[in-house]
């Protein structure tokens, strides 16, 4: 399972300041102008975890001051379970003043039993 964060920055545009950290990206080091932390947390309760708790971190970096967006994936096993799951993402900067957002995500696991059923009503349908 795979969660996409994107940062819009509408303060996008030239700059004099000077980059904020490296990082190792494609065996170099890149210079990243800003950058994001994100924790995807549990916002639902699940046999799998409280509400709240941490399930993981991605930093979004951004390469250019005049770039508007950035991003960047985290990946990780869907739960075993099947069930509707709820997750918050907490955005911060610490570097940008007052840059910070939350936002609520859900996803759904079905049972492996569910996805052949549903491809066989598919396959019989485009026959």
């Amino acid at each position: 399972m795979e969660v996409e964060d994107v940062v819009e920055r509408a303060h996008a545009g030239p700059c004099s300041a000077k980059y904020e950290k490296m990082v190792p990206r494609g065996g170099q080091l890149v210079k990243v102008v800003e950058s994001y932390g994100c924790l995807v947390c549990r916002d639902s309760e699940t046999a799998g975890g409280s509400k709240g708790s941490i399930v993981g971190m991605v930093d979004v970096d951004v390469d250019d001051w005049a770039q508007a967006e950035a991003s960047a994936s985290f990946k990780m096993i869907a739960p075993k379970e099947p069930g509707t799951y709820e997750l918050r993402v907490h955005m911060r900067s610490g570097s940008t003043l007052g840059v910070r957002a939350d936002v609520g995500c859900s996803f759904e696991v079905v049972a492996a039993e569910s996805l052949a059923a549903q491809q066989k009503d598919e396959d019989s349908y485009s026959d």
